[in-house]
Parts: C-alpha cells; sequence; structure tokens
C-alpha cells in the first residue's frame, strides 16, 4: 500500500493471484475482518494486516 501498510489474503476458500501494480484497492472493515476489493475485479476477499 502506499502508506506501507502489508496485506495477506487470509481466505481459505479463494485463491486470488494476479501480476498488478498499484491497482486501486478498497479496504473495508465489518464484524468478521477487512475485505478488499480491488477495482476492476467481482470478488472482495478477506486480509490481515501484516505487523511488523
Amino acid at each position: 500500500m502506499e502508506n506501507g501498510s502489508i496485506w495477506q489474503q487470509s481466505d481459505t476458500d479463494l485463491k486470488f493471484s494476479a501480476h498488478l501494480t498499484n491497482p486501486e484497492v478498497i479496504l473495508v472493515r465489518n464484524i468478521f475482518g477487512y475485505r478488499m476489493f480491488i477495482v476492476g475485479m467481482s470478488k472482495p476477499f478477506y486480509v490481515k494486516q501484516i505487523v511488523l
């Protein structure tokens, strides 16, 4: 992310893989965690933030 945060996919049912350079994303928090929406993609997926 531009702010330096690192996110990892946490869904076990959905495997997303793509080679994108700086895609526009939207992070939405709900009661289950964070979902990442990549603009132009059809399915959001759950992610977790990696803290170094």
